[in-house]
């Protein structure tokens, strides 16, 4: 081959390396960028139990009547 088509050759293997580099580059970043997303998005679990759960009717009259009952049991 002549000096001048070797020089072509080599500036074409040079600009497809940079090319391969780049998108490899740019895919670790999408990556890293997607495992970031990925953990930001993960619900945290409860640090502190609710305050109070939800209760029937039912539920409410009995607690009442419980402690009605309790008092009665430590009074005098």
């Amino acid at each position: 081959m002549s000096k001048r088509t070797m020089r072509l050759v080599r500036t074409l293997s040079d600009i497809r390396r940079a090319q391969r580099c780049t998108a490899l580059r740019d895919a670790r970043q999408a990556a890293e960028l997607a495992a970031l997303a990925a953990e930001a998005s993960e619900p945290e679990p409860p640090t502190s139990s609710p305050d109070q759960p939800i209760q029937s009717e039912h539920q409410e009259r009995a607690a009442g009547t419980q402690a009605e009952f309790d008092m009665t049991i430590y009074a005098g």
